[in-house]
């Protein structure tokens, strides 16, 4: 193929694939090294040799490579000449003498024999995985193949096995057909390989291999117990697979059997290859009280994540394609790019409860009036999840360029969802880069929007660039969305300072991958981006707050010695109000923090909400999350507050999800503000403003627009 190529460019390809031992899926032409590796003694070896070296110093046990020889099949590793005794297969530093390879007539692998023309009489020889009766699948490291034995067979599963008989098609797959039984031998279950969807492992390579799913969730049992279960898109039947009345439709499995195919794909094993999922378990960590009087707590409800092991059973989608989790009434809502869909998950238990489908003609398709059809307007549908001061859930994309910016308002009954905003930015002449020939360029991108407001009425949707310090906000009056305003945030890293300042000097010239940007009122909004922690503006772009101005620095103690040092790199905060006190949680630390992806709380001095007064209460869980790879840098809070209770929902990407609960305290005393608004110029009551926030003087005392009392 290479040489049919004629292609320099595919030679370097192959040759780069060899040295990094895989293939990479960008590289035309590239051949698939992924049999052929790197010894424990750095000795390379064609994968058309199949051969690995064997050491000459072992150091520890060794366990032996198998050699090469054309034409023929290795049988063993033997100390005597006439292969007589057992095989050996380890060494170390104390053996000596000679070890002999045995040759027996070449077997085709599995892949070959699957190829073979039908009714071509064969021997094949894998490790059998699992026998029903005449079945009896086997596989080797190039697949896996269905053995249907003339008769119940002597050897066990864990046996490797050399069987004679037909190669046929059968139900639509291949198959060794009147298998008798030539050799057996002890050896090795082969692992079963790990599937984050049934799409990704229903294929040709993977078939009658072992297969494992975390997080299945059952959907029916047929008339004998054997279960159907779906990953959240597709379903397939669990064959042979009888359950207990224990198991319930409805409930979330984990499943590891074999990949079957009988007209279709199957999975087939036995009942062990089932077991229910682990969901939340306790944050045991104590965090301590804080306040005076110890009036702050803080504690956790459960935890699902990697650190926990207790997330690939509990996923809400496919790695890398849920980005966005908002919480509205105890449920935490998830937004699956591959589903369409909203996860939800109940805040009380962790469990998980039947997503949501978003439905809607032309979803994140944009209306061409050239010829009247609808395509495509974004490649990164269902990105992100907001819900607005009103309780109405909105969803976006991810855009970048030339694509339109959406949002849609989503009926958490039904599903159904109504375009709110449909802008293409690059048609936009307040910011669009208009070039002599006319052509149009914009070269932001989004990840994320925030939302302020009742986007029934009034309300301000904003969004960050990462690729620049520009923010972009949408005004909705009386329900209805205004064009795109672009906010330059006036920030210089060399001179303001502004962006974390931890290790020495940032330099940078955008807010980094994946900016989160929160609108707190019509005046201000923070954003949260990969280069920065949490920085507020104005709507004119100012630089007003950020935590360069924090006493307390990056630095968040729990217990005596526990330490949290805060990084940039995850994304994500939502302020809150208990009483009469300010709060505001977000994310601590990335995945290569200490713990990796932490959130941290921290308390404002009064509702000024100034960073001077900034007061750091605990990071949490006190283990982090995980440090499973966050290209998307999600790692969002929500907020719920009922009393002097705050229910705290978090999300850290592929590494997990949480739910805490703090305790503040009550609110202070009150006043009729409506009144009080009335007469504000009348005897000695006043009203002003300060940094953004109203409040009331009265007799001395100052209150804010709740009429709850507040500190200067």
């Amino acid at each position: 193929a290479l040489a049919a190529a004629g292609s320099g460019s595919a030679w370097r390809y192959a040759v780069g694939a060899f040295f990094i031992d895989g293939q990479r899926a960008s590289w035309p032409k590239s051949a698939n090294f992924a049999t052929c590796g790197v010894s424990t003694y750095g000795a390379y070896s064609a994968v058309w040799q199949n051969a690995f070296a064997n050491p000459t110093n072992p150091t520890g046990t060794f366990t032996l490579n198998e050699p090469y020889k054309a034409n023929n099949t290795f049988d063993g590793w033997y100390a005597a000449a006439d292969f007589s005794g057992a095989k050996v297969t380890t060494v170390d530093s104390t053996t000596t003498g000679t070890l002999y390879a045995k040759w027996i007539e070449y077997i085709p692998t599995l892949a070959e024999v699957k190829a073979m023309a039908d009714n071509t009489n064969t021997k094949a020889s894998g490790v059998v995985t699992y026998i029903n009766k005449q079945n009896v699948y086997v596989q080797d490291a190039t697949g896996g193949l269905l053995l249907y034995m003339k008769e119940n067979p002597t050897f066990k599963v864990g046996n490797k096995v050399v069987v004679r008989g037909t190669k046929v098609m059968y139900g639509g797959a291949p198959e060794l057909k009147f298998g008798e039984e030539v050799s057996a031998e002890a050896s090795t279950l082969p692992a079963a390989k790990k599937f984050d969807s049934f799409e990704a492992a229903c294929t040709e390579a993977n078939l009658f291999t072992r297969v494992s799913f975390m997080g299945l969730k059952i959907t029916s049992l047929d008339s004998y117990n054997n279960p159907y279960v779906t990953d959240g898109v597709d379903t397939l039947q669990c064959y042979r697979m009888s359950v207990d009345s224990t198991f319930k439709v409805g409930d979330k499995v984990n499943v590891t059997a074999i990949l079957g195919f009988f007209d279709k794909y199957q999975l087939v094993g036995d009942v062990a290859g089932i077991e229910h999922v682990v969901t939340g378990v306790k944050d045991q960590y104590n965090y301590p009280s804080r306040g005076a009087n110890g009036e702050y707590t803080l504690e956790n409800k459960w935890v699902i994540s990697t650190v926990e092991d207790n997330y690939e059973a509990n996923k809400p989608g496919v790695t890398g394609f849920v980005r966005g989790m908002a919480a509205k009434d105890g449920i935490m809502y998830f937004i699956n790019r591959t589903s369409g869909s909203l996860v939800r998950v109940n805040a009380a238990t962790g469990a998980m409860l039947d997503p949501l489908p978003i439905t809607g003609e032309h979803l994140f398709e944009a209306l061409d009036t050239t010829d009247n059809t609808y395509k495509g307007a974004v490649t990164l549908a269902f990105n992100d999840i907001k819900f607005d001061g009103a309780g109405n859930c909105l969803i976006g994309a991810c855009i970048s360029g030339s694509q339109h910016f959406m949002i849609y308002k989503v009926d958490l009954t039904t599903g159904a969802a109504t375009l709110l905003i449909d802008e293409k930015l690059v048609d936009n002449d307040d910011f669009a880069d208009i070039a002599d020939d006319g052509s149009r360029t914009w070269g932001g991108r989004f990840d994320a929007f925030g939302v302020y407001g009742d986007v029934n009425s009034d309300a301000i949707v904003m969004a960050a660039d990462a690729n620049s310090f520009y923010a972009y906000k949408w005004t909705i009056t009386n329900g209805v969305a205004g064009a795109a305003e672009q906010i330059d945030c006036a920030l210089e890293p060399s001179s303001d300072q502004s962006l974390l300042i931890q290790d020495g000097a940032v330099s940078v010239t955008a807010f980094g991958t994946a900016p989160q940007i929160f609108p707190v009122d019509a005046d201000y909004f923070y954003v949260d981006g990969w280069n920065t922690l949490p920085m507020l503006y104005d709507m004119d772009g100012t630089l007003a707050d950020d935590f360069i101005n924090c006493p307390s620095g990056v630095n968040v103690v729990n217990n005596e010695g526990d330490t949290c040092k805060m990084n940039v790199g995850h994304n994500g905060l939502c302020e809150f109000q208990v009483g009469d006190e300010y709060f505001m949680v977000m994310a601590a630390t990335n995945t290569v923090g200490n713990p990796p992806s932490a959130f941290a709380l921290y308390k404002f001095a009064d509702a000024s909400k100034s960073f001077t007064g900034l007061e750091p209460l605990w990071y949490f869980p006190a283990n982090g999350m995980g440090s499973a790879t966050n290209g998307f840098r999600t790692a969002v809070p929500s907020v719920e507050v009922n009393g002097t209770k705050a229910t705290i929902y978090l999300y850290a990407g592929d590494n997990g999800y949480a739910v805490y609960e703090f305790t503040g305290k009550e609110a202070g005393g009150s006043v009729d503000i409506e009144n009080i608004y009335e007469n504000t110029e009348a005897g000695n009551v006043t009203k002003i403003i300060e940094n953004g926030q109203v409040y009331i003087i009265k007799n001395g005392v100052r209150y804010n627009v709740l009429g709850t009392t507040v500190e200067k």
